[in-house]
């Protein structure tokens, strides 16, 4: 990964490089289908699959996701819109030699931050 893991993956300058990180998505939702839903994107700017899981139960979505492909998760911040505050926590890792950001995305007053962990939020 690069010393700044938001940057992780290779700049896009060919919408070919695109299908690795497609490819990921596609072999990781059917070799673990018993993962929760998510949001995903394959990146416009950076080579790298991104997926946001919402909700309450988001941060331990998260975990399930670190067992199942490893990485480290973070507390990103904390964010206020139309007054509601949300925290998002963010796991960052490589797949299939892709790089994979997933975040989770929960109201502030839903979890406190909890301790972060190699290999998943627990």
């Amino acid at each position: 990964m690069s010393m700044i893991p938001y940057l992780d993956g290779d700049l896009v300058t060919d919408p070919r490089q695109q299908l690795g990180p497609a490819m990921a998505l596609v072999q990781l939702l059917s070799e673990h289908p018993e993962l929760p839903m998510a949001s995903w994107d394959v990146g416009q700017h950076f080579a790298r699959l991104e997926g946001t899981l919402h909700g309450p139960s988001a941060l331990e979505e998260l975990s399930r996701y670190a067992d199942v492909i490893g990485g480290e998760t973070e507390t990103e911040g904390e964010f206020v819109t139309v007054g509601v505050a949300y925290r998002t926590h963010r796991l960052a890792t490589r797949w299939r030699d892709v790089p994979v950001h997933v975040r989770a995305l929960i109201k502030a007053t839903h979890h406190p931050v909890p301790a972060l962990v190699s290999g998943g939020a627990r």
